[in-house]
């Protein structure tokens, strides 16, 4: 694939979850390459092949969470947009308050469809 296809990484865990979320992404944003990990590890190395503009992760992860993974993505490419899945109903996420929170949108489980597509639109939109 090629690095400068549009494309979104999704990072999930948990198995059904991830396959039912890329699916629904992949018809809503059936334009862009969409990319998914079941850790973060695994989504790393698929960011460092793609550079996705987007990368929607879920924070609370076995091995390498989703914070972890986003302060390493950020030493790679630090305009990636990011859409943090938590279960945390407060506005910011511990481990957070040193990125950038305009790069940062937050989505509270369980995830509201419409609420995470409009925060993919926007996000899309801020890196054209």
């Amino acid at each position: 694939m090629e690095k400068n296809r549009r494309s979104i990484l999704l990072v999930e865990d948990d198995e059904s979850s991830r396959e039912a979320l890329a699916s629904l992404l992949a018809i809503c944003f059936g334009h862009l390459h969409i990319l998914s990990a079941e850790d973060g590890r695994t989504g790393l190395e698929l960011f460092i092949a793609h550079l996705p503009e987007v990368v929607i992760t879920d924070i609370s992860m076995p091995d390498m969470d989703g914070i972890e993974m986003m302060d390493r993505i950020r030493s790679i490419k630090p305009e990636t947009r990011f859409i943090l899945i938590t279960a945390h109903s407060n506005a910011e996420v511990p481990g957070t308050s040193g990125a950038h929170p305009e790069f940062i949108t937050y989505v509270v489980k369980p995830i509201n469809l419409d609420v995470l597509f409009a925060s993919i639109r926007k996000c899309l939109d801020s890196s054209d």
